[in-house]
């Protein structure tokens, strides 16, 4: 795949793993996200894993959800780039999880905006903790 794409491997998908990430993980917000993290040494030629979750809380029309999503993957995917060249300098791979806690209807480039901080605080928050 291309360097701007988001192939099926690099999302976090599966029971198991979700809820060992969910249990292990450090946690960070960043509004309208909640962002649970895991440092892993397994799988390094995937760097970075992610996934994404909106509550039905949000909204009940899963045509809004699935939007929501949409424009999140799509944020995370432009500005990926960053994060992968990071954890490739570590040697280090990372999952990470978004839970979406805003309103029903976020303004894309916000939302751009606050994904590009949420990967920056990743890497500083990696840092800190797994150094």
């Amino acid at each position: 795949m291309g360097l701007n794409s988001l192939s099926k491997n690099e999302r976090l998908h599966g029971t198991v793993l979700i809820n060992h990430l969910f249990k292990q993980g450090d946690k960070l917000k960043v509004n309208p996200f909640r962002v649970i993290w895991l440092d892993r040494k397994t799988e390094l030629n995937i760097p970075v894993r992610f996934g994404i979750s909106v509550s039905r809380r949000i909204s009940k029309l899963a045509v809004k959800r699935n939007y929501i999503k949409r424009i999140c993957r799509e944020a995370y995917r432009t500005s990926k780039q960053e994060l992968i060249s990071y954890c490739k300098e570590e040697e280090t791979g990372l999952d990470f999880f978004l839970i979406y806690l805003g309103p029903v209807d976020p303004d894309p480039i916000e939302i751009h905006n606050k994904i590009n901080l949420i990967l920056n605080r990743l890497k500083e928050a990696h840092d800190r903790y797994c150094k």
